[in-house]
């Protein structure tokens, strides 16, 4: 760290300084809450789909209990194609988002399979579908956390240690410069009393 100059000039640096963190640090407090609902909302997103997820997992075992006949084939039957992703900006950030979802589906014999592998085919389809929203919704969730935790980061370097290193530098400079006019004075007076006292002795 570079050694404090005490002089007028550093005086209002570090004055300029001083102004410029307070009228920042405001504004820099507010993204960071804006930052914090914005995550906030996104876990709540999250939780909504994985309690979604699990109830469905719950209907289907319910409506389809077929499904545990290890005999059965499910293997190919449905894929995951390809996922469409939007951006969308949020507090300056760009978040992903799901626009569309394909499957890709295996075309079987209406008499090759049970019948009720249509309404398996379709839950299949509505639980990839959510883990893949899911899977969006955690990606928010981490880059909203991480842009929270920088602005925390800032808001504490500025409010914890900029401003109050600038305060602690100009308390130091106005003592030093206050000790400097007292010393002024000091010796004025003195140099006035010997002025004083060798015109009396002429």
């Amino acid at each position: 760290m570079a050694k404090l100059t005490l002089n007028k000039s550093t005086f209002l640096k570090e004055t300029r300084k001083l102004e410029s963190y307070e009228k920042y640090l405001p504004s820099l407090d507010l993204k960071r809450k804006q930052l914090l609902a914005e995550k906030k909302k996104a876990d709540e997103a999250c939780l909504v789909l994985q309690d979604q997820l699990h109830e469905l997992f719950k209907k289907t075992t319910h409506d389809i209990p077929m499904l545990g006949n290890q005999e059965l084939d499910y293997a190919g039957l449905l894929e995951v194609e390809a996922v469409d992703y939007k951006e969308e900006n949020a507090l300056g950030l760009i978040l992903p988002s799901v626009e569309a979802i394909h499957f890709a589906e295996k075309v079987y014999g209406l008499y090759s399979k049970p019948h009720w592998v249509d309404l398996c085919l379709k839950r299949m389809r509505e639980i990839l579908s959510l883990k893949i929203h899911i899977l969006n919704a955690k990606k928010r969730v981490d880059i909203l956390g991480y842009a929270s935790r920088k602005a925390t980061q800032r808001v504490n370097l500025v409010s914890k240690v900029l401003i109050p290193e600038s305060r602690n530098n100009i308390r130091k400079i106005q003592i030093f410069l206050s000790d400097n006019e007292r010393s002024a004075v000091v010796r004025s007076k003195i140099a006035k009393n010997k002025r004083r006292l060798s015109e009396v002795s002429e």
